[in-house]
């Protein structure tokens, strides 16, 4: 759906995969997100209880919902965007019909959602329009680059949260190539941040009173200069490296 409202916005095409008869059920993300408290909170224990919107359509149906939806939106004439519907090959075991059945959840503990699908598309919508610079900024490049983090570097900033009394034996690893590759302006920023010299450990709390700062935005500090190195071609770079390395092993 956000692709979709992002694609018409944009008079980009909308993929449909074979007729659009493949049908999923649909539920407003506000009611999805109530149904997981009231499970947690009052489910019993050891339970399933499924998630669904009792609310079943052909995707070709919500695609021209969405069309004519974002098109009054932005004041053009409803259904005007109807042509930028591009039927593609179906891909191979495309599953005809997802259907979820939420009864349980109905009758054990008075779930239901609270919109109808046209209030809940609707919302949508709007949401998408109205925020329209933060959809731009997910679906740049830059964005795309950051979350091809390693793995590693993501269980860094995980125990960097929850063991923050010392940096990781991993992120020196990381640092020592990272010094080699990159300029001096970076290599000085890495010291700066991490407090790596000479391969020596430094509590978090030290770095932070070292630098005057509170230990929560010490670690935002980092994450932000975590997020700036993801872009560069030496930290692509880096990555390739590892990856290399870890194969030979």
């Amino acid at each position: 759906i956000p692709l979709f409202i992002n694609n018409i916005r944009h008079r980009k095409p909308l993929p449909v995969y074979c007729k659009g008869e493949n049908v999923r059920d649909w539920l407003f993300v506000e009611d999805h997100a109530r149904a997981i408290d009231l499970i947690f909170h009052q489910g019993r224990v050891a339970e399933t209880y499924n998630i669904g919107g009792f609310n079943e359509w052909k995707n070709i149906d919500l695609i021209k919902v969405l069309i004519n939806t974002v098109d009054r939106l932005l004041c053009r004439k409803e259904g005007e965007d109807q042509n930028l519907i591009t039927f593609v090959t179906d891909r191979a075991g495309h599953d005809l019909r997802y259907a979820i059945d939420s009864s349980k959840l109905q009758k054990e503990l008075g779930w239901e959602p609270s919109l109808q699908f046209e209030e809940g598309i609707e919302k949508t919508v709007r949401w998408y329009l109205d925020n329209q610079e933060w959809l731009d900024n997910v679906t740049s490049g830059d964005y795309q680059k950051y979350y091809e983090l390693t793995k590693e570097l993501q269980a860094f900033l995980v125990m960097m949260h929850y063991q923050p009394d010392r940096i990781s034996h991993q992120m020196e690893h990381y640092m020592e190539h990272l010094l080699h590759l990159l300029p001096p302006d970076d290599e000085e920023a890495v010291l700066h941040y991490f407090g790596i010299l000479g391969h020596e450990q430094l509590s978090l709390n030290e770095l932070a009173q070292e630098r005057s700062l509170s230990p929560e935005d010490m670690m935002q500090q980092i994450d932000q200069h975590l997020r700036r190195l993801a872009v560069t071609p030496e930290w692509q770079m880096l990555k390739t490296t590892e990856q290399n390395r870890k194969h030979n092993e």
